[in-house]
């Protein structure tokens, strides 16, 4: 749903009196979205770690032929520690609302146009990096790494990303109409006022 708003010069919104109760609802979904979008990531970024440590593994065939099956293990013990250190980091911020609402909304299925959620998201690129220094992976490009993580185009726990996120920014595109339409009734309430305040004094 898209919000047309019409703004008089003194009257606020015009037929619109309980913009803030409608406001405050589309932030509860907003909320949703991304509460779920957290979610999927808590999933998925240390499988993302996995994927890519593996893939790794098995494209460096010369490398990982010389492993013992205790280096191997050595590896795979490295992934899961540190994908749940990369949570405790990543996770925690992705829970603040304000970088969630604060985004300029876009037409799009991809979170890669908020800035400060996909930062936080990519993240998870450095730590694997490091898994791969600490390993002496050979052909290590941590440059290529970065910015590599992938939102999944597969349902995680029943979840499809990309149909959250176009909701995501569907609904913080009204929510932030509205936002702009209630913050524009109070500045014009408190002209009429300032008018009203400066026409008695006589």
């Amino acid at each position: 749903m898209t919000y047309n708003l019409t703004i008089d010069t003194y009257g606020g919104t015009a037929d619109n009196p309980e913009l803030e109760e409608k406001a405050e609802l589309l932030k509860e979904k907003i909320l949703r979205d991304t509460q779920e979008l957290t979610e999927i990531l808590q999933v998925d970024l240390p499988k993302f770690l996995e994927r890519q440590t593996k893939a790794m593994f098995l494209d460096e065939y010369e490398f990982s032929d010389k492993l013992s099956t205790e280096q191997v293990k050595a590896i795979k013990d490295d992934v899961a520690a540190t994908g749940k250190i990369a949570l405790d980091e990543i996770i925690p911020r992705l829970q603040e609302d304000v970088i969630w609402l604060d985004a300029k909304p876009k037409k799009t299925s991809t979170l890669a146009d908020n800035e400060a959620v996909w930062g936080l998201i990519q993240k998870i690129c450095d730590y694997q990096g490091e898994i791969m220094s600490r390993h002496d992976f050979p052909r290590l490009d941590l440059e290529q790494l970065k910015g590599s993580y992938r939102l999944p185009t597969w349902f995680v726990s029943g979840r499809l990303c990309k149909s959250i996120v176009e909701s995501y920014w569907r609904n913080l595109e009204d929510y932030q109409t509205l936002q702009e339409a209630i913050h524009a009734r109070g500045a014009n309430e408190r002209k009429k006022n300032l008018m009203k305040k400066w026409d008695e004094a006589s």
